[in-house]
Parts: structure tokens; C-alpha cells; sequence
């Protein structure tokens, strides 16, 4: 790989030079880099497991070897990535119905009381917008784990609350605010235990991946 992004001028340590190309030239290479980089996200649930909607990513993270596509998209994504025994970042991608998750719906994520997320650090589910970015909101949350004074059900289950508006006082301990348009939501499982990365269990059982995004009634 480094032999042959060396012919377009990119070798480590050393600066890219422009004028060694035409103008004709130039504008391929820009046209090259914007066809790539476009072409990530279809990527993005490609390179993990899918459990429930859940985009799963357990094996070459943090240590690529020559992986170029998985750490190209990686860094795409989220700059990098800790190695999984570290942390696993399961991606959302898909509603209970199959459907991109968008912020003009009202959505719940239910863990059983047996099934929340897996950890021996902690856990927290983080909201972006399309673009990746965290965007403004009343309660100024945008994340939301075992770290806060969640409020379980009597049976020790705990329902999350996914939508743009406020749900009211009862559920606004559990609320994380959603922007409008697609969401990006990400579950991150810090020391995850050994169920996460060896996927013990299927779908709808396992640990912390039989949660369903599901729409609100």
C-alpha cells in the first residue's frame, strides 16, 4: 500500500506536493478523494456484526494489520478506536422495524434487567446528529449511561427514552434529546465483559444487543 501511494506523491513524514501534477491532474486526484470519502458510510455496518439493529465491531479494531479499508473508515468515523478488550462501540443503524432511525420519531430502548449492557467499567449511549455532531438541546445532554441517576422499573429493566421533545417529568430523567433528521447514536461499553467480544448468545438474548430501537405508541 505504501509503494503504491507513493507514485501520487504521499510518503510518511514528508509533505504532499501539488506541483508535481497538472491541473488536469490535480482535478482527478481531488475527484478520487471525494468519490472515497463518499463511499464510507455505506461501509460504516459493513465492516461489523449486526445484532438487532446494531452495527458490532469486536474484531480488527485499534490493531488494523492490513486492514487499510476498516482503519480508513474507522478513522473516518471516529478518528480511531480502542483496542475491544478496552471498549466496543456499538453503532446504530436500524429502528425495531427495519427503518433509519430519524428524530421525527419517538423511540424507546428497553434493556431487561438480566440484559444490560455488559461491563465491568460503565456504559453510555451518546446521540449525533447526521453529520456526527452533538447539537443543542434544553436538558444540554448529550449522553446518557449507568453514570446518571437513571430511574429503573420495579422489575430492574430500564427504558430509554429517544426523542426530540420533551417526554415529560416522569421519563425526563431517561430522556436523551434527539435532533431532527437521521440520528447517529453510539453505545459505548467501557471493559466490556467477555459475552461482548465473543458474542456468546444470539440476538434477541445476548447481553446488551437484544435491545431494539423501538417507535413509541
Amino acid at each position: 500500500m505504501l509503494a503504491r501511494i507513493r507514485r501520487i506523491g504521499i510518503t510518511p513524514g514528508e509533505d504532499f506536493d501539488p506541483s508535481r501534477f497538472s491541473e488536469d491532474e490535480l482535478v482527478a486526484l481531488g475527484e478520487g478523494v471525494r468519490a472515497t470519502l463518499q463511499s464510507y458510510p455505506k461501509y460504516v455496518p459493513l465492516l461489523g456484526k449486526m445484532d438487532n439493529g446494531w452495527a458490532l465491531y469486536t474484531t480488527g479494531i485499534g490493531v488494523y494489520g492490513n486492514d487499510y479499508l476498516k482503519r480508513a473508515v474507522t478513522a473516518f468515523v471516529g478518528l480511531g478506536a480502542n483496542q475491544p478488550e478496552d471498549a466496543v462501540y456499538p453503532v446504530n443503524v436500524r429502528d425495531a422495524a427495519g427503518e433509519l432511525p430519524v428524530g421525527e420519531n419517538d423511540y424507546v430502548i428497553h434493556f431487561e434487567a438480566e440484559h444490560l449492557p455488559p461491563v465491568d467499567a460503565f456504559w453510555s449511549l451518546t446521540m449525533y446528529d447526521a453529520e456526527g455532531f452533538q447539537v443543542a438541546n434544553e436538558l444540554n445532554r448529550f449522553a446518557i449511561g449507568d453514570r446518571d441517576p437513571l430511574v429503573y422499573n420495579a422489575d430492574g429493566s430500564l427504558d430509554i427514552y429517544i426523542q426530540h421533545r420533551n417526554p415529560g417529568p416522569g421519563k425526563e430523567t431517561n430522556w436523551l434529546p434527539s435532533p431532527l433528521g437521521l440520528l447517529g447514536m453510539t453505545l459505548r461499553l467501557y471493559a466490556p465483559k467477555p459475552s461482548v467480544l465473543t458474542g456468546s448468545g444470539t440476538a434477541p438474548a445476548r447481553p446488551g444487543f437484544g435491545v431494539l430501537l423501538s417507535r413509541c405508541e
